[in-house]
């Protein structure tokens, strides 16, 4: 069993805790004290925030449409991890058109 304090908090605070985690009849193995509150710590996943994100830290995947029609550029998350490499919206491209000297590549399948 796991029971985290603040730094902060004095003896009698810690073992008034410990006996009320140690009382209940509780199936978790972890907890924590905050400002007199027992608390069960959890992680719990945000899709909305995490697709805010320009680079996804967990390395999921997201599947797109083979061809699209707005331009991608290829983003370094961190400099050396391959897996921080993630394609996005190109804005430079989007704000305007070809210049006389800029080609544009496309891409295709063939069967």
């Amino acid at each position: 069993m796991t029971l985290d304090v603040a730094v902060s908090s004095n003896p009698s605070r810690v073992s008034t805790c410990v006996l009320r985690v140690l009382d209940r009849q509780l199936t978790e193995d972890e907890f924590a004290d905050r400002d007199g509150t027992l608390l069960v710590p959890k992680v719990e996943q945000d899709d909305s925030r995490n697709a805010k994100l320009p680079f996804n830290a967990r390395g999921e995947q997201n599947l797109e449409p083979f061809q699209q029609s707005r331009p991608l550029t290829l983003k370094i998350g961190k400099v050396g991890l391959l897996d921080s490499l993630a394609f996005a919206d190109d804005e430079d491209i989007l704000d305007g058109a070809l210049g006389d000297d800029d080609i544009e590549i496309g891409q295709g399948i063939s069967t």
